[in-house]
């Protein structure tokens, strides 16, 4: 199962829970992109 997969199996299962999807997130940033991961996880 690729990321992608798994973010989508997440997001069903968030809503079969009655839970919010948009909890589930994906970011893609680089080692040298501190800020953004900085900001990813805020």
């Amino acid at each position: 199962m690729n990321t992608y997969e798994h973010i989508k199996f997440l997001k069903r299962l968030f809503n079969h829970l009655g839970l919010a999807e948009e909890r589930i997130q994906q970011y893609f940033c680089s080692a040298a992109e501190v800020e953004k991961f900085i900001k990813s996880v805020e």
